[in-house]
């Protein structure tokens, strides 16, 4: 904000404090201290990320549809926002101290209240929509496909603050994306102090050699899911299980798809 001769800008350092940089005329000196000390009164320092996770015997989770940054074939990686965030929730899910909302929950909670998917990468869209889900922290981000690579930045957003409390970003080739996201999963249970036991450090094993353009296809089929649409949903999921026979969750999702439509 500008008062006469002088700017005042307010930032928040990584940990937290609200830093106050100026430039200011020597008449108002005084002013000057009296603000930094009302920001020092307002915005205490706040506890370290590591103890808050240690205080709490569960923590919940959400995972929010990432976004989808690429350039190029952006309409095809479109879906993925979806995929991404169904693969982190279900390895996420497994680990013992994380009680992790699940896709379906927060795809309905999203649709009934009318939010346009863009506006979660809106800090105060996306605190509003953790209330609401009655979480404490989110985890959010985006992807960003060129070619045969692609980085995944993600942020753990606590939400009674609206403060990042972690970023990560891995970077790798598309068909190594499974790898990526187990070792994405392994960062983010260690800096929220839930680390895997032995038994769930290979999260990801079943799914290691699985392909990317399955998971794509995959990805397409829930969207389309979501939007009712089930004989194109099937499609998808077929396609992805045609692509890749072992894709265990394709298959589960026809079973769905067939349980709603009355199948056997």
């Amino acid at each position: 904000m500008t008062y006469n001769q002088f700017t005042i800008y307010i930032l928040r350092d990584d940990k937290g404090f609200k830093l106050l940089m100026c430039a200011f005329s020597k008449q108002l000196f005084s002013l000057l201290v009296a603000l930094c000390a009302l920001e020092i009164v307002v915005s205490p320092p706040l506890a370290d990320a590591t103890t808050r996770f240690a205080e709490k015997e569960k923590i919940r989770l959400a995972v929010l549809y990432f976004e989808n940054e690429s350039i190029t074939d952006r309409e095809r990686l479109d879906a993925f926002r979806k995929g991404i965030a169904d693969t982190l929730i279900t390895d996420l899910g497994r680990l013992e101290r994380l009680q992790v909302v699940e896709r379906e929950r927060l795809d309905a909670i999203l649709t009934e209240l009318k939010f346009q998917h863009s506006g979660l990468a809106d800090p105060q869209q996306a605190t509003k929509l953790g209330k609401i889900l009655g979480v404490q922290f989110l985890l959010m981000g985006s992807y960003t496909a060129i070619e045969e690579m692609i980085r995944i930045d993600a942020r753990i957003v606590e939400v009674e603050t609206g403060l990042v409390l972690k970023a990560e970003e891995i970077t790798g080739r598309v068909d190594d994306f499974f790898q990526l996201e187990e070792a994405l999963v392994l960062k983010i249970a260690s800096f929220m102090n839930v680390p895997a036991k032995e038994d769930e450090r290979s999260l990801s094993a079943r799914s290691v050699k699985h392909s990317f353009a399955a998971l794509l296809e995959y990805s397409r089929g829930i969207d389309e899911m979501d939007r009712g649409r089930y004989s194109e949903a099937e499609k998808a999921f077929q396609e992805a299980l045609k692509i890749d026979p072992g894709f265990e969750k394709a298959a589960l999702k026809i079973s769905e798809l067939q349980q709603k439509r009355g199948k056997k």
